[in-house]
């Protein structure tokens, strides 16, 4: 007669353990299809972090009357609009906060290009630069929730690729869109020397830390493409009265080094993609 009673909290006892196996299961595959999703936006916003300094720069150059670069400018802003597009498909089931970030960053574009061509150097460099702030932070937000349940060496290198080489990838790129300004005017001014001296400064203190940091990640051709960006940014324009280079061959040399520093992140993306299959 007792037997039903004894069998009933036994029964429980198995439900609410294979609840709890359920419900952890779950959470598991939830937070993996959340990390996956978020690889896959964080290499799609990658790109834009290539192209809009491209164009900052370019459009630098061409508001201070290089007209070689206009074709330039006009490519980089079709494949910008693609990269928009393409993020736009993929950015769902986020939280507001990054909603909200990425509609700013997307509205921000918009004015930009429209108005682009009544805007200053200064104006439009300015603009430039928040916009990619933006990106950058949004990068570093997204890759903060995808990867918080990552092993500590994963959120390591995830902290080298979204939190300090876009430092350096950005001081590149204006040093790289401020350089060419100055370049195509013909002459640094004060203001430009200035300008670029701190950057120089600062990009390399940022160098020193990562690479006594991160040495492994960040390799012997990383550093060097990066520091020889640096040694023409004191010998073609902070040292020389007049420049001898092109802004074709600054842009490139400026790219160079920012590549350096997108390989990096791209190798990181590509691992995350394939551990997460």
């Amino acid at each position: 007669m007792n037997t039903p009673m004894i069998a009933s909290p036994l029964m429980l006892l198995a439900i609410v353990y294979l609840w709890c196996l359920y419900t952890r299961k779950k959470a598991a595959m939830t937070s993996r299809a959340r990390s996956s999703h978020g690889i896959k936006l964080l290499a799609l916003l990658r790109t834009l972090l290539e192209h809009i300094p491209q164009h900052r720069g370019s459009a630098n150059a061409l508001l201070n009357g290089d007209s070689n670069f206009r074709n330039k400018v006009s490519d980089l802003q079709k494949a910008i609009q693609s990269d928009i597009q393409n993020v736009n498909h993929a950015f769902t089931n986020q939280t507001p906060s990054l909603i909200d970030r990425w509609q700013h960053i997307k509205s921000a574009w918009g004015n930009l290009i429209h108005k682009l061509n009544t805007l200053s150097p200064e104006e439009s460099f300015e603009i430039h630069s928040d916009i990619i702030n933006q990106l950058i932070y949004l990068m570093q937000d997204i890759s903060n929730l995808c990867l918080s349940n990552s092993s500590s060496k994963t959120q390591e290198t995830a902290n080298l690729c979204f939190h300090q080489l876009p430092i350096v990838i950005e001081l590149c790129g204006q040093a790289r869109g401020i350089g060419m300004g100055a370049i195509a005017h013909g002459k640094p001014t004060t203001a430009t020397r200035i300008k670029l001296t701190f950057l120089h400064e600062r990009l390399a203190s940022e160098l020193k830390a990562i690479a006594g940091q991160h040495s492994s990640e960040f390799d012997q051709t990383s550093q060097t493409n990066t520091h020889h960006f640096l040694t023409t940014i004191k010998q073609e324009i902070l040292d020389s009265e007049k420049t001898s280079i092109t802004p074709t061959a600054y842009f490139e040399q400026g790219s160079k080094a920012i590549m350096a520093g997108l390989s990096i992140m791209d190798r990181f993306i590509t691992s995350q993609k394939k551990s997460h299959q």
